[in-house]
């Protein structure tokens, strides 16, 4: 069992979307909905050391200083979760993990099941059409969660039981997207 904190998986339950939700580009005043995700789903803080890490990121981005992208959904103007992609070069890892992809989606748990993770990666999807062919992306051997979910995207498994970057340290599955039309 995983120490992490994946949503449970039981391929039996579908939530329900929920009416209301946006999703969009993330903005400097979404930082402490930002934190307060990192905090409930990662335990990660104190917000005093997170809101600064989270602001310089998004300054970074903004000034095309990263090339990454961060999203948001909220509902009812809260943060209940966030995606991120980015251009990445682990080729010292393999050569497969070089250029875009998809970096993480963390919801909220009492939101989970209710296809916030699924709108999360047809947005971040979608701003990345056009700007490159194709998308990879890696999860945890044990996160079936997301397994699933790029499988419904039409993500295809490109290897399994693999070193995952950054550091090399943990195994999962890697998948890519090839964009066409």
């Amino acid at each position: 069992m995983s120490a992490r904190t994946y949503a449970e998986f039981d391929p039996q339950v579908r939530g329900t979307p929920l009416p209301g939700l946006v999703v969009r580009a993330s903005r400097l005043s979404d930082v402490e909905g930002l934190a307060r995700v990192d905090i409930e789903v990662h335990d990660r803080g104190p917000m005093d050391t997170l809101i600064p890490l989270i602001s310089t990121e998004l300054e970074k981005i903004a000034s095309g200083k990263l090339q990454r992208y961060s999203c948001v959904a909220t509902l009812g103007g809260e943060v209940v979760g966030y995606g991120r992609c980015g251009v990445r070069d682990d080729s010292a890892v393999h050569e497969m993990f070089t250029g875009w992809a998809l970096t993480g989606v963390n919801v909220v748990p009492r939101w989970r099941r209710r296809h916030i993770a699924r709108e999360l990666t047809l947005h971040r999807l979608e701003w990345l059409r056009g700007r490159t062919d194709r998308v990879f992306s890696w999860t945890a051997s044990d996160n079936e969660v997301s397994k699933a979910l790029h499988e419904a995207m039409g993500f295809a498994l490109v290897a399994d039981d693999m070193l995952l970057p950054p550091d090399a340290a943990e195994r999962g599955w890697v998948y890519e997207l090839r964009f066409t039309g």
